[in-house]
């Protein structure tokens, strides 16, 4: 198992490296190409100038346009606030009834909640069940 995932690994970084030795050399040949155009209407070493700062700005629009899409999306509040705090209010209602049972049942409360852990715990389908529940 361990040796699969290196091996595919091993290719992907290959795959990655052939891919990143063929980027730069398109850039090289298009920054050459660039200067040989550039030649036509400047001097030599405003040509290799203009090719570098040209080269540079293509540079940073790949890079913020990397880092837009790598940033994290911002999570949106709730639409409606008030609604929101109806809810809070009701769990904590909720919340209230539940202590009060379980203050009044203690033996009973902690024999659920025990039974309860031991099935979760060897349950990987109730975890993960109860994990898809609990996650928005």
């Amino acid at each position: 198992m361990i040796s699969r995932f290196l091996a595919r690994l091993a290719v992907s970084l290959a795959v990655v490296l052939i891919a990143l030795i063929a980027a730069i050399t398109a850039i090289v040949y298009f920054a050459f190409a660039l200067y040989l155009l550039l030649l036509m209407w400047v001097a030599p070493p405003a040509a290799a100038l203009l090719t570098g700062v040209l080269v540079l700005v293509a540079v940073l629009i790949l890079a913020a346009a990397t880092r837009a899409g790598m940033r994290p999306r911002r999570r949106r509040r709730p639409a409606n606030l008030e609604a929101a705090e109806d809810a809070a209010d009701l769990g904590g209602e909720i919340a209230r009834k539940v202590r009060g049972m379980m203050d009044s049942n203690a033996n009973g409360g902690l024999l659920a909640a025990l039974v309860a852990g031991f099935a979760v715990g060897m349950s990987p389908k109730l975890r993960s069940f109860l994990q898809s529940l609990l996650k928005p």
